[in-house]
């Protein structure tokens, strides 16, 4: 991958910053990169098909705490 000569110093300076060497610094960004385009990818797709990830998290977070407080009742009652 080739890096215009006026980043170059911007890019040395930011991986001296982060204490990495300017290799890992690129690879964290590219990796960076993939995952905001995969997250952008997903959000598109899910509001296409009118799939609310929010609203399914809520949902099984209150099935798992209504469990969870359940079974604290039963373990407490019978001690």
């Amino acid at each position: 991958m080739s890096v215009p000569d006026w980043l170059e110093p911007i890019i040395r300076d930011a991986a001296r910053r982060d204490g990495v060497t300017v290799s890992e610094f690129m690879a964290d960004a590219v990796k960076s990169a993939i995952i905001a385009r995969e997250a952008a990818d997903r959000q598109a797709y899910e509001q296409a098909h009118g799939i609310d990830r929010r609203a399914q998290l809520e949902g099984a977070e209150e099935e798992f705490l209504a469990d969870r407080t359940g079974r604290q009742g039963r373990v407490a009652g019978a001690a």
